[in-house]
């Protein structure tokens, strides 16, 4: 497990940091995009110096976005996590006592069965699993999840969901979701 992580984390940090001299656009905010594909992410950095201690820069969240707008019924999303990977430690090489934790957020595919009609399969946000958007820290305290949301909803759920976004913006966007048994990748 412990080699996979290392090589889960190489090819992450690999695939971010590609050449973007290749034809394809990046616009700040948004990631690269390479025809139908665009690959997006963020990094915090923690910086950490305590006293008689060794200095050390961390990882704190490293996420890799990667979507694909193909046709009407393959647009594939795919969400990872870093978290807590080492990435230089004082008398240490580069990445030597990494070992980040690997969270597979999210990972569907959306169909496009009307205009205003999408179907979604795979392991998605619940509605309440949406409540910030921005997840990445340091966020202020306005965007923390209610705590009656944490016991009495899910963050995530492995099945399938419709989502009805109306033509027109006055009236409710409307999302019904299902999971069979228990998610797909925990």
């Amino acid at each position: 497990m412990r080699l996979f992580r290392k090589w889960s984390f190489a090819i992450f940090l690999t695939t971010t940091a590609m050449p973007f001299s290749q034809a394809g656009e990046y616009h700040l905010g948004e990631g690269y995009t390479l025809g139908n594909v665009n690959i997006a992410g963020y990094i915090n950095l923690v910086a950490e110096a305590p006293r008689h201690e060794k200095t050390q820069l961390v990882g704190d969240d490293i996420s890799l976005f990667v979507s694909g707008r193909f046709n009407k019924y393959f647009n594939p999303f795919f969400e990872a996590e870093f978290s807590g990977a080492t990435l230089w430690r004082e008398n240490d090489r580069l990445f030597s006592r990494n070992n980040p934790d690997i969270v597979l957020e999210r990972l569907y595919n959306d169909s496009h069965l009307t205009r205003n009609l999408t179907l979604r399969v795979g392991k998605m946000l619940t509605p309440v699993g949406e409540w910030n958007n921005i997840n990445a820290a340091p966020l202020v305290w306005t965007t923390t999840r209610p705590m009656t949301t944490y016991r009495s909803f899910p963050e995530y759920t492995s099945g399938l969901a419709f989502n009805y976004t109306p033509a027109d913006d006055t009236l409710p966007q409307i999302q019904f979701y299902g999971q069979p048994r228990g998610e797909l990748i925990p």
